[in-house]
């Protein structure tokens, strides 16, 4: 468990998306920004994507409001995320005033692309074989409150046995398993 003490004002969430274009890549962007205080706030968010792109945006935040940032920006041509090369860049939002920045947010996004051509399955626009099982987010002897090791042990397991998907089984499972599966492949 963590606790953060958060401002008058803080980032909610980023929602980033990558598009492929005829020139590269475009990232739609949506960040959720809210004013907790009783006064209009007036604030900067800046949001870069590891040298691919920056830009920032002052927002008008009324009392008690919460507003939707978007916006669709140019990545240029980044490494794209494959199966066997997952390379994965940091996307940071960031919230200052006069007094210089007082929250930030930060996510992991992969630049790949999912679609479907007759039957199959295209990743990046090659045919994707999906071979895969259900997990359940459990351990022997400690039920679902998985220690970081039984994650990485299972996403182990997971390539060894060859598998290119898997369904988390019943429930959202924790943030760690999702990035060990960005992270993998």
């Amino acid at each position: 468990v963590a606790m953060e003490e958060l401002e008058g004002a803080y980032i909610e969430y980023i929602h980033a998306v990558p598009e492929r274009t005829e020139k590269g890549w475009n990232v739609k962007l949506a960040v959720k920004v809210v004013n907790l205080e009783d006064a209009e706030k007036i604030v900067e968010l800046q949001v870069a994507v590891d040298g691919l792109f920056e830009i920032t945006k002052e927002v008008n935040l009324k009392a008690g409001e919460e507003v939707l940032v978007e916006e669709t920006v140019d990545a240029g041509t980044p490494e794209v995320w494959e199966m066997d090369h997952p390379v994965l860049y940091t996307i940071c939002a960031v919230l200052s005033d006069a007094d210089g920045a007082f929250d930030d947010l930060a996510d992991r996004i992969g630049f790949r692309e999912i679609k479907t051509a007759g039957k199959d399955i295209l990743l990046n626009g090659k045919k994707l074989r999906i071979k895969g099982f259900c997990r359940h987010e459990d351990a022997v002897g400690r039920a679902s409150a998985l220690l970081p090791e039984d994650y990485r042990m299972d996403m182990e397991l997971i390539k060894e046995s060859g598998a290119t998907a898997m369904r988390l089984a019943h429930y959202p499972h924790a943030e760690p398993m999702y990035d060990l599966s960005d992270e993998n492949g």
